[in-house]
């Protein structure tokens, strides 16, 4: 609820003041009886979910030979960071973000507010009391960060083949 509510409502804001995908309005616009889910979204939706918690399982494991605690805050760590760096994946649904030349400083804003929030959660001790937190050792954090941002570049090698596959 926590990741959902807090976390990422900020770069959900922020996303949407992101500019326009370049030709949008040249699309046409879609048939009445074509589903939410139709075009890959469905698809889209369920391997970026499936690596969301591929990765953060992977942090809990990483963490596995330390304390619970310490494995269980390894995960939240990753799944919190994972959805903010991939606000990053969805300023655009194909089009590579290195190929979008446009920043938007909000998304960035709200990105940097709310990966200070995994760490006001374990630092500050009535919010890590409340949900079963601990304070990582530096590299424990780091790995989960690192986990974290591997959405970026597994979310762009999906895009890469499925504009390829488009191109066919």
């Amino acid at each position: 609820l926590w990741i959902n509510l807090i976390t990422d409502s900020f770069p959900a804001v922020a996303l949407g003041m992101e500019k326009a995908e370049p030709g949008i309005m040249q699309r046409p616009p879609r048939p009445k009886s074509e589903g939410l889910f139709a075009n890959g979204v469905g698809f889209d939706i369920i391997y970026q979910s499936l690596v969301c918690a591929a990765l953060t399982l992977a942090a809990y494991f990483c963490g596995e030979g330390d304390s619970q605690a310490e494995s269980m805050t390894m995960a939240f760590v990753t799944l919190s960071t994972c959805e903010v760096f991939h606000s990053i994946n969805m300023r655009a649904r194909r089009k590579s973000i290195f190929a979008l030349g446009s920043h938007n400083k909000y998304l960035f804003g709200a990105m940097l507010f709310a990966l200070l929030l995994p760490l006001a959660m374990m630092y500050i001790p009535p919010f890590a009391a409340a949900f079963s937190l601990v304070a990582l050792p530096a590299a424990r954090y780091f790995e989960s960060i690192g986990l974290a941002l591997l959405i970026i570049p597994i979310v762009e090698i999906v895009k890469a083949i499925q504009r390829w596959a488009a191109r066919r």
